[in-house]
């Protein structure tokens, strides 16, 4: 029976908006956690609102279009059982592209990785966040 890897780590929508601008620190995450046997989880209303944040930049939609479908890399659906979950589970908050990462990466028992450390939404422990440091390539 194959098994399908876990999600190790859930991408906020900064950290995916740093891949699509060419920031290697998030390839390299992605490389490291497929090296673990686990997946990245794109979680989708983040992924959207990364989409429409580049959307007059050709060369960064075209590289989230690509991370969407990496071997390594997972998008995580927003069912209507999620909308339901998130809208009891999440802080009440306007940043819906923030609740789902929060959710996914609970639901996931994975970690939360950014490149914004200021943006994180409540609700997670410190030692669930991982902020991406250092240059961006």
């Amino acid at each position: 029976m194959i098994t399908e890897p876990s999600v190790g780590v859930v991408l906020d929508t900064a950290s995916m908006l740093a891949f699509a601008r060419g920031d290697g620190r998030v390839a390299e995450l992605i490389v490291e956690t497929a090296a673990q046997d686990s997946v990245v989880g794109l979680p989708a209303v983040a992924l959207l609102a990364a989409h429409v944040a580049v959307r007059d930049e050709p060369g960064a939609r075209a590289r989230l279009g690509v991370l969407a479908v990496l071997p390594a890399v997972r998008v995580l659906p927003m069912t209507a059982a999620v909308v339901r979950e998130v809208a009891v589970a999440g802080p009440g908050s306007a940043d819906l592209a923030g609740l789902h990462a929060v959710w996914a990466t609970v639901e996931h028992k994975a970690y939360y990785v950014t490149t914004d450390a200021g943006s994180v939404p409540a609700g997670l422990p410190s030692w669930q966040v991982y902020a991406l440091a250092g240059d961006a390539a």
